[in-house]
């Protein structure tokens, strides 16, 4: 607009700030299937960024209307391939319908296990015995748990639109022996409910972990009590059963038996958490009382509750890769008890000492180094004083007999001192290269320190005493 403004003349403009009217048409997207879920995202032509038009209701339908124009759009769902396309609105008077299938990306899949096994699936519980749902096309870490088992473990590839029925693994028994004895003998024992025969007796293949142990024999009262059960090793129980009329004896003593009784009934409970020293839950840790048999295992995320007389202070904690520790408890019942347990150090170096007797007294010094487990081995060098410097070299095994006793037993060679008149019919004084058999005690005192007291004997009869102090990690 060109104006000359006239002088003398009044001018009026008006300005108006009404939006443009922006003409919309209504869109209609029908997916199916109805139950995927779908998200619908568009963009317009001239754009770059994706926006939500909304979500699919439950029978699959979403509607909107949007301004005229070209639209690429695509539709999207957790257990399908996503759909993609081009929209073209010009009609404000008519519904544009868009109707997609989606094709899917999943298979249905049954999880067969034997009875009580849970099903665990990428780290996540999916249920016990068996399972069946949709898994999206790939590959899957499933592991097999099942209390007092070793875990076992498969990989399952999904493929699109293939289901199946798989049969999992069997997680592998960890057991242990219960050796039973009683007094008087001949007392039947009965595990879990189950007749296990009569004491003395060693009871095998129990699985890991807490059970429940009856002894009776008739004339007496019947014991219970708790027992755990460690992997590969012997729990030693040996229990006296009271004569069925005790009960009526003891009662007959006055009052002062009353009070002992009633202290002894008198219970406290202390719960709490057993972590590792990185704050991880130690699951599978034995609990028990120190010095009675009432115990308990802690669970997934390390917790224990126990209730134990009044009268106890502590408790000890056992746990397969750790180091055994004892906890001082309160002397009321107590929660958010913090137990720390340590690794068991059992690699181990031990400076050795040893005195020889033979035709020639004379020391040895040197080292010894292994492994102490359940079952171990060793090797150890000490070079003798007496022959210049030529070592004496044994290796063996070691087995632990009860905590924290180790026996070791080993084979080897050593120098040795000999008088040789069978070879020449003149004396010949020298030094020799013969067998030594190499045994003895270690004793962990500490989970860091160790204590070796033992004994080498050669073929030709020479015979060192040793003793060694060590550190283990």
């Amino acid at each position: 607009l060109r104006l000359t403004v006239q002088p003398g003349s009044v001018y009026e403009l008006l300005l108006s700030a009404d939006l443009p009217k922006v003409a919309k048409q209504m869109v209609q997207f029908e997916i199916t299937p109805a139950e995927a879920n779908a998200v619908v995202m568009y963009r317009k032509d001239s754009d770059v960024v994706e926006t939500m038009l909304g979500a699919a209701d439950s029978e699959g339908f979403l509607a909107k209307s949007l301004p005229l124009g070209r639209y690429f759009y695509r539709v999207v769902s957790d257990n399908c391939h996503p759909s993609e396309g081009v929209i073209n609105l010009g009609n404000v008077s008519e519904v544009h319908s868009v109707r997609v299938t989606l094709r899917s990306d999943y298979s249905t899949i049954t999880l067969n296990a034997t009875e009580g096994v849970d099903i665990y699936i990428d780290g996540v519980k999916k249920g016990t015995t068996s399972w069946n749902g949709k898994l999206n096309v790939g590959s899957y870490n499933v592991e097999c748990r099942k209390a007092g088992h070793k875990s076992a473990y498969t990989t399952i590839t999904i493929k699109e639109g293939e289901g199946a029925t798989i049969q999992l693994p069997e997680p592998t028994p960890v057991t242990g022996v219960l050796a039973m004895i009683s007094s008087p003998r001949g007392a039947s024992i009965k595990i879990d409910g189950k007749d296990c025969g009569v004491t003395p007796r060693n009871v095998t293949d129990l699985l890991v972990g807490e059970h429940k142990v009856e002894i009776s024999k008739e004339g007496y009262r019947t014991a219970e009590l708790t027992v755990v059960i460690y992997e590969d090793e012997t729990t030693e129980q040996n229990i006296t059963l009271l004569r069925g009329n005790d009960a009526h004896a003891v009662s007959k003593n006055g009052s002062k038996v009353s009070n002992i009784l009633n202290n002894l009934r008198a219970r406290k409970t202390i719960s709490g958490i057993v972590i590792d020293k990185y704050g991880n839950p130690l699951e599978g840790t034995s609990v028990k009382a120190t010095g009675g048999v009432i115990s308990t295992v802690t669970d997934g995320d390390g917790l224990f509750s126990i209730d134990v007389p009044m009268q106890n202070n502590s408790l000890t904690f056992k746990h397969k890769k750790m180091a055994t520790k004892k906890y001082k408890i309160a002397a009321e019942s107590s929660a958010d008890n913090v137990i720390q347990m340590k690794k068991d150090a059992r690699w181990f170096v031990t400076a050795i000492g040893a005195f020889v007797f033979g035709e020639e007294l004379g020391g040895r010094v040197g080292l010894m180094a292994g492994y102490l487990g359940n079952w171990g081995g060793y090797l150890k060098l000490a070079p003798t004083t007496t022959c210049e410097g030529v070592p004496a070299v044994t290796v063996g095994v070691s087995k632990r007999i009860v905590q924290p006793l180790h026996i070791y037993l080993g084979l080897g060679y050593a120098p040795v001192y000999w008088d040789d008149y069978l070879h020449s019919m003149d004396s010949y004084d020298g030094y020799e290269s013969g067998f030594m058999l190499d045994f003895g005690f270690m004793i962990k005192p500490a989970n860091n320190f160790n204590i070796n007291i033992g004994t080498a004997i050669s073929l030709f009869f020479e015979v060192d005493f040793q003793f060694g102090l060590g550190y283990s990690f």
